[in-house]
């Protein structure tokens, strides 16, 4: 029943996120997720965030940017380590949305 439940949520919660105009076969998000070419890959640097007064952590960040969905979504994720403590855990989905005509960036 569990799973039944989950499967039926899942499948309307996704109907509810797909814009109305998108190609059945996703052509237009892969066409504008394809504009985004040049952000895969994996990113290294040096960057600091500030947590309050005071309070500037300095940490080593990698990005990792892949497409996922068959290429209508990309796939960001970031850590950041001070040391050896992780000061910095990201996760974000970048898709183009056909109604809007924009791209979106959940995290």
């Amino acid at each position: 029943m569990r799973t039944l439940v989950a499967v039926v949520f899942s499948s309307v919660a996704l109907t509810a996120v797909l814009p109305a105009q998108q190609m059945p076969d996703g052509s237009a998000n892969k066409a504008a997720i394809e504009r985004l070419r040049f952000m895969e890959g994996t990113w290294r640097g040096e960057g600091w965030m500030q947590r309050g007064p005071g309070e500037r952590i300095s940490a080593t960040v990698t990005e990792t940017v892949e497409r996922r969905l068959e290429g209508v979504a990309l796939l960001v994720t970031g850590r950041g380590m001070s040391g050896d403590r992780i000061v910095h855990d990201a996760l974000g989905v970048i898709y183009w949305d056909a109604a809007a005509s924009r791209y979106v960036l959940r995290s």
